[in-house]
């Protein structure tokens, strides 16, 4: 595998989008209060010539948006014309729920939109309830702080102090993708988004394991926690070389985006203090070619088992 597969395009996109032209109608036409940032292929979107004006239904546009914090924008804009798909949103998160609560202008949106549904719980490899953890802006992770670290401020006579990192934990419910999949029948979707604080490792193990990535048509997604190949240098993360190997080979889904080849360090001091490297990056993939047994019902029964 090249080491530095991951950091490049291997297919192209002529009318991709970070859809800010379109996120500014949600917040009275101020796109600098919009929060987006992952970029959407056009090229084949499934759009449905309505009235503009019109809160209508696109059946052929399925959107699965993971993680939305107290910010829908994405799954808020996919859900209107001219798109109109219909959004399933998912969050398990305590910020989201008082979000949901509130009576701000995008919570009465989504409230009372016909294509967009917020589901209270987060994504998995399986469904299941799980141990979540405290984690930035509010959200909460899979990932876990070490308890105990060593505070080089402390060091006398060649010994050093710990200081100790108590992480809130929360029991929240996750599911998979298939199962979500099969309990609302759907055949196919045309964007999958994740931003997940560290779950998308697991989650697209699960739709490659179950072949439902064969029946995604966008795959978007943040990359959190993983480190660079001491080997190689930056640009060079093993990990996602072998995800985009994967997601190639076996689904037929190929990076058309990347904020950029390396993506960048956390700049907050307690992961320093706790010596540990947070990396995060933006991708984007598209369906470029059938992916071995596409429709050949054995992939269909995966999904729906």
């Amino acid at each position: 595998i090249d080491p530095f597969m991951s950091g490049k395009t291997t297919t192209s996109c002529k009318n991709k989008t970070d859809l800010h032209e379109y996120c500014g109608s949600i917040h009275g036409n101020n796109t600098q209060s919009c929060h987006m940032g992952f970029y959407v292929c056009l090229d084949d979107f499934p759009f449905q010539q309505t009235d503009n004006n019109k809160d209508s239904s696109n059946k052929d546009c399925v959107v699965y948006d993971f993680g939305i914090r107290e910010q829908p924008d994405f799954g808020v804009v996919m859900s209107r014309p001219p798109f109109n798909c219909r959004v399933l949103a998912f969050d398990p998160s305590p910020v989201t729920k008082k979000w949901y609560a509130s009576n701000t202008t995008l919570a009465r949106m989504v409230k009372t939109s016909s294509n967009y549904e917020l589901k209270p719980y987060g994504g998995g490899y399986a469904d299941e309830t799980l141990h979540l953890n405290q984690y930035d802006w509010d959200q909460v992770s899979i990932v876990r702080f070490p308890f105990r670290v060593l505070n080089p401020n402390t060091c006398t006579q060649g010994k050093c102090k710990y200081f100790f990192h108590n992480q809130q934990q929360f029991r929240l419910p996750v599911r998979s993708v298939p199962s979500i999949m099969a309990e609302h029948d759907h055949k196919h979707l045309t964007i999958l988004k994740l931003d997940v604080e560290g779950s998308e490792y697991r989650m697209i193990e699960s739709i490659i394991d179950s072949g439902a990535c064969k029946q995604i048509d966008q795959l978007l997604l943040e990359w959190h926690h993983y480190d660079i190949d001491a080997r190689y240098g930056e640009g060079s993360i093993p990990i996602h070389n072998v995800i985009h190997s994967m997601l190639k080979e076996k689904c037929g889904l190929e990076q058309f985006w990347i904020h950029d080849a390396t993506g960048w360090p956390s700049n907050e001091k307690m992961y320093f203090d706790m010596h540990m490297t947070m990396r995060y990056n933006l991708a984007s993939f598209k369906r470029v070619a059938p992916a071995p047994s596409l429709f050949n019902g054995q992939v269909s029964q995966k999904i729906k088992s």
